[in-house]
């Protein structure tokens, strides 16, 4: 055999190999890409655009006989006495989206027993309808998601709180808070 046969016989195999395990690795790099943004809340909704509404501004004064209104969206339809805050830049959407998607169960149970939330996010769909919605009380530090969030680790009851599980909902409860303190007045 030729001095390049043989050389050529040896390498190749081993360009196939190589080619072949580059191709491989490339089309597994837009896979967890593509499954990521599926798995990020609020997964498949389509959503085009988001708005932030503030509610409950005045409660208890409003009226003190009735419970708060606790959701931004009910039935499909924007809470009646929501105000528009205006639109949320697509960064800090996504920024809340990462936020809800790697955040603990304890965000949606709250840290304390209230619940008046006073801010609402709702993203749309190009047809402008509601497709997924926040309604979040920084005073309970708490966050109603729809759709629901797929928790990871959920808790069933408070005795199994860690101190690390409060910090780091307190910490998603925060970073939500500074994207909304962006675009309106946040209490507290």
């Amino acid at each position: 055999m030729k001095p390049f046969t043989a050389l050529l016989c040896f390498l190749l195999p081993v360009l196939v190999l190589l080619y072949g395990s580059a191709c491989h690795h490339a089309g597994h790099a837009t896979q967890p890409a593509a499954a990521n943004a599926a798995a990020q809340w609020p997964y498949d909704t389509n959503a085009v655009s988001v708005r932030l509404y503030t509610f409950n501004e005045n409660y208890p004064a409003e009226n003190e006989t009735r419970r708060p209104e606790t959701a931004i969206v009910v039935n499909g339809t924007l809470n009646a006495k929501a105000t528009d805050a205006g639109v949320v830049s697509a960064p800090d959407a996504a920024e809340i989206c990462r936020i809800m998607s790697q955040s603990s169960d304890l965000v949606a149970m709250g840290l304390s027993k209230c619940f008046i939330p006073r801010h609402g996010l709702v993203w749309y769909n190009q047809q402008g309808e509601p497709v997924a919605h926040l309604s979040v009380c920084f005073e309970c530090d708490r966050i109603d998601a729809v759709p629901q969030v797929r928790y990871k680790h959920p808790h069933t009851t408070q005795s199994e709180w860690k101190e690390k599980d409060i910090a780091k909902a307190e910490a998603d409860i925060a970073a939500v808070k500074q994207v909304v303190g962006r675009y309106a007045g946040v209490k507290k």
